[in-house]
Protein backbone atom coordinates (compact mmCIF):
# COMPACT_ATOMS: atom_id res chain seq x y z
CA UNK A 1 0.00 0.00 0.00
CA UNK A 2 1.39 3.38 -1.04
CA UNK A 3 1.87 5.90 1.72
CA UNK A 4 -0.20 9.07 1.76
CA UNK A 5 2.23 11.92 1.16
CA UNK A 6 1.48 15.04 3.20
CA UNK A 7 2.78 18.59 2.96
CA UNK A 8 2.30 20.71 6.09
CA UNK A 9 1.95 24.47 5.60
CA UNK A 10 1.93 26.62 8.74
CA UNK A 11 3.85 29.72 9.76
CA UNK A 12 4.30 28.24 13.23
CA UNK A 13 7.05 25.69 12.68
CA UNK A 14 6.51 24.09 16.07
CA UNK A 15 2.96 23.16 15.10
CA UNK A 16 4.10 21.60 11.83
CA UNK A 17 6.88 19.67 13.51
CA UNK A 18 4.49 18.38 16.15
CA UNK A 19 1.99 17.27 13.48
CA UNK A 20 4.77 15.52 11.57
CA UNK A 21 5.97 13.56 14.60
CA UNK A 22 2.49 12.55 15.69
CA UNK A 23 1.21 11.63 12.24
CA UNK A 24 4.16 9.47 11.31
CA UNK A 25 4.35 7.80 14.71
CA UNK A 26 0.63 6.95 14.76
CA UNK A 27 0.22 5.61 11.22
CA UNK A 28 2.88 3.92 9.06
CA UNK A 29 0.89 4.75 5.93
CA UNK A 30 1.34 8.50 6.42
CA UNK A 31 4.49 10.32 5.33
CA UNK A 32 5.15 14.03 5.80
CA UNK A 33 7.23 14.91 2.77
CA UNK A 34 7.72 18.57 3.59
CA UNK A 35 7.03 21.59 5.79
CA UNK A 36 6.37 25.09 4.45
CA UNK A 37 6.09 28.32 6.40
CA UNK A 38 4.02 30.28 3.88
CA UNK A 39 2.30 29.99 0.54
CA UNK A 40 5.39 30.88 -1.48
CA UNK A 41 7.27 27.99 0.08
CA UNK A 42 4.37 25.68 -0.73
CA UNK A 43 4.53 26.61 -4.41
CA UNK A 44 8.31 26.24 -4.49
CA UNK A 45 8.02 22.80 -2.92
CA UNK A 46 5.44 21.67 -5.48
CA UNK A 47 7.86 22.38 -8.31
CA UNK A 48 9.86 19.29 -7.29
CA UNK A 49 7.56 17.10 -5.16
CA UNK A 50 3.85 16.35 -5.51
CA UNK A 51 2.15 15.40 -2.23
CA UNK A 52 -1.25 13.75 -2.07
CA UNK A 53 -2.64 16.25 0.41
CA UNK A 54 -1.70 19.62 1.90
CA UNK A 55 -2.74 20.58 5.40
CA UNK A 56 -2.81 24.34 4.91
CA UNK A 57 -2.85 27.04 7.56
CA UNK A 58 -5.27 29.82 6.69
CA UNK A 59 -3.35 32.85 7.89
CA UNK A 60 0.28 32.90 6.77
CA UNK A 61 2.61 35.79 5.83
CA UNK A 62 3.47 36.78 2.26
CA UNK A 63 0.93 34.45 0.62
CA UNK A 64 -1.91 33.22 2.79
CA UNK A 65 -3.59 29.84 2.68
CA UNK A 66 -6.59 31.03 0.68
CA UNK A 67 -4.62 32.44 -2.26
CA UNK A 68 -2.24 29.49 -2.11
CA UNK A 69 -5.15 27.08 -2.29
CA UNK A 70 -6.49 28.85 -5.36
CA UNK A 71 -3.14 28.56 -7.14
CA UNK A 72 -2.55 24.95 -6.07
CA UNK A 73 -5.98 23.82 -7.26
CA UNK A 74 -5.47 25.56 -10.61
CA UNK A 75 -2.00 24.12 -11.20
CA UNK A 76 -2.29 20.77 -9.42
CA UNK A 77 -5.96 19.72 -9.34
CA UNK A 78 -5.02 16.22 -8.20
CA UNK A 79 -3.66 17.55 -4.88
CA UNK A 80 -6.21 17.75 -2.09
CA UNK A 81 -6.04 20.74 0.25
CA UNK A 82 -7.52 20.86 3.74
CA UNK A 83 -7.51 24.17 5.60
CA UNK A 84 -6.22 24.52 9.15
CA UNK A 85 -7.84 27.24 11.22
CA UNK A 86 -8.15 28.41 14.79
CA UNK A 87 -11.65 29.74 14.19
CA UNK A 88 -14.73 27.82 13.07
CA UNK A 89 -16.37 30.85 11.42
CA UNK A 90 -13.39 32.15 9.49
CA UNK A 91 -14.42 33.74 6.18
CA UNK A 92 -10.99 32.87 4.81
CA UNK A 93 -11.89 29.21 5.14
CA UNK A 94 -15.12 29.52 3.20
CA UNK A 95 -13.30 31.37 0.41
CA UNK A 96 -10.72 28.60 0.27
CA UNK A 97 -13.46 25.99 -0.02
CA UNK A 98 -14.91 27.99 -2.89
CA UNK A 99 -11.51 27.66 -4.58
CA UNK A 100 -11.64 23.87 -4.26
CA UNK A 101 -10.29 23.02 -0.81
CA UNK A 102 -11.52 19.64 0.43
CA UNK A 103 -12.76 21.19 3.66
CA UNK A 104 -11.33 22.48 6.88
CA UNK A 105 -10.38 21.36 10.35
CA UNK A 106 -9.55 23.12 13.59
CA UNK A 107 -6.02 23.28 14.91
CA UNK A 108 -7.05 21.73 18.22
CA UNK A 109 -8.03 18.51 16.45
CA UNK A 110 -6.78 15.30 18.06
CA UNK A 111 -4.79 12.63 16.23
CA UNK A 112 -7.75 10.29 16.72
CA UNK A 113 -9.76 12.70 14.55
CA UNK A 114 -7.06 13.92 12.19
CA UNK A 115 -5.83 10.59 10.84
CA UNK A 116 -9.29 9.28 9.88
CA UNK A 117 -10.05 12.71 8.42
CA UNK A 118 -7.01 12.51 6.14
CA UNK A 119 -7.99 9.02 5.05
CA UNK A 120 -11.54 10.11 4.28
CA UNK A 121 -10.42 13.17 2.32
CA UNK A 122 -8.20 10.89 0.24
CA UNK A 123 -11.30 8.88 -0.59
CA UNK A 124 -13.02 11.95 -1.97
CA UNK A 125 -14.89 13.06 1.13
CA UNK A 126 -15.13 16.64 2.35
CA UNK A 127 -14.30 17.43 5.95
CA UNK A 128 -16.33 19.99 7.85
CA UNK A 129 -15.27 20.58 11.45
CA UNK A 130 -17.01 22.96 13.83
CA UNK A 131 -15.96 23.91 17.35
CA UNK A 132 -19.57 24.04 18.50
CA UNK A 133 -19.88 20.28 18.05
CA UNK A 134 -18.29 17.45 19.93
CA UNK A 135 -15.79 15.34 18.01
CA UNK A 136 -18.42 12.68 17.33
CA UNK A 137 -20.68 15.29 15.71
CA UNK A 138 -18.11 16.42 13.19
CA UNK A 139 -19.36 15.40 9.79
CA UNK A 140 -17.47 14.07 6.79
CA UNK A 141 -19.62 15.00 3.81
CA UNK A 142 -18.97 13.32 0.48
CA UNK A 143 -18.78 15.76 -2.38
CA UNK A 144 -20.89 13.46 -4.56
CA UNK A 145 -23.32 12.18 -1.94
CA UNK A 146 -26.93 12.05 -3.10
CA UNK A 147 -30.05 11.26 -1.08
CA UNK A 148 -31.33 7.72 -1.59
CA UNK A 149 -34.91 6.39 -1.60
CA UNK A 150 -35.15 6.61 2.20
CA UNK A 151 -34.17 10.28 2.04
CA UNK A 152 -36.84 10.95 -0.56
CA UNK A 153 -39.47 9.37 1.70
CA UNK A 154 -38.42 11.56 4.62
CA UNK A 155 -38.54 14.71 2.52
CA UNK A 156 -41.96 13.75 1.20
CA UNK A 157 -43.29 13.75 4.78
CA UNK A 158 -42.04 17.27 5.49
CA UNK A 159 -43.73 20.50 4.49
CA UNK A 160 -41.77 23.19 2.69
CA UNK A 161 -41.55 25.23 5.91
CA UNK A 162 -40.32 22.21 7.87
CA UNK A 163 -37.63 21.51 5.28
CA UNK A 164 -36.44 25.12 5.48
CA UNK A 165 -36.27 24.92 9.26
CA UNK A 166 -34.41 21.61 9.07
CA UNK A 167 -31.88 23.30 6.80
CA UNK A 168 -31.34 25.96 9.45
CA UNK A 169 -30.87 23.27 12.09
CA UNK A 170 -28.23 21.72 9.83
CA UNK A 171 -26.45 25.08 9.65
CA UNK A 172 -26.33 25.23 13.44
CA UNK A 173 -29.05 27.85 14.00
CA UNK A 174 -30.92 27.76 17.31
CA UNK A 175 -34.67 28.33 17.70
CA UNK A 176 -34.22 32.03 18.40
CA UNK A 177 -32.18 32.54 15.22
CA UNK A 178 -34.73 30.60 13.18
CA UNK A 179 -37.59 32.63 14.65
CA UNK A 180 -35.87 35.87 13.67
CA UNK A 181 -35.12 34.67 10.16
CA UNK A 182 -38.66 33.48 9.44
CA UNK A 183 -40.40 36.25 11.42
CA UNK A 184 -42.05 33.73 13.71
CA UNK A 185 -42.62 33.45 17.44
CA UNK A 186 -39.95 31.36 19.10
CA UNK A 187 -42.61 29.07 20.59
CA UNK A 188 -43.97 28.43 17.09
CA UNK A 189 -40.50 27.40 15.97
CA UNK A 190 -40.19 25.06 18.94
CA UNK A 191 -43.49 23.44 17.98
CA UNK A 192 -42.38 22.97 14.39
CA UNK A 193 -39.03 21.57 15.45
CA UNK A 194 -40.79 19.05 17.68
CA UNK A 195 -43.02 18.05 14.77
CA UNK A 196 -39.94 17.64 12.55
CA UNK A 197 -38.32 15.39 15.15
CA UNK A 198 -41.35 13.11 15.10
CA UNK A 199 -41.48 12.95 11.32
CA UNK A 200 -37.80 12.11 10.84
CA UNK A 201 -37.64 9.83 13.87
CA UNK A 202 -35.15 11.62 16.12
CA UNK A 203 -35.19 13.01 19.64
CA UNK A 204 -32.29 15.46 19.67
CA UNK A 205 -31.07 18.43 17.64
CA UNK A 206 -27.78 16.67 17.08
CA UNK A 207 -29.51 13.73 15.40
CA UNK A 208 -31.76 16.05 13.39
CA UNK A 209 -28.67 17.82 12.08
CA UNK A 210 -27.09 14.51 11.10
CA UNK A 211 -30.23 13.53 9.21
CA UNK A 212 -30.32 16.88 7.41
CA UNK A 213 -26.68 16.60 6.37
CA UNK A 214 -27.20 13.01 5.28
CA UNK A 215 -30.15 14.06 3.14
CA UNK A 216 -27.99 16.63 1.40
CA UNK A 217 -30.25 19.51 2.43
CA UNK A 218 -27.19 21.63 3.12
CA UNK A 219 -24.01 21.40 1.08
CA UNK A 220 -20.58 21.80 2.65
CA UNK A 221 -20.24 25.19 0.95
CA UNK A 222 -23.04 26.52 3.18
CA UNK A 223 -21.60 25.39 6.53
Amino acid sequence: MNKIKILLADDQTLISQSFKIMLESRDDNLEVVGIANDGNQVLEFLETVTPDIILMDVRMPHLDGVETTKIVRERYPQIRVVMLTTYDDDNYVHNAIAYGAAGYLLKDISMEELIPAIQMVMKGMTLIARRTESSEDRRLVGANEKPGPQAENILHDLTHKEIEILKQIARGSDNKDIALQFHMAEQSVKNLVSRIYVKIGVETRKDARKIALGLGLVGWQEL
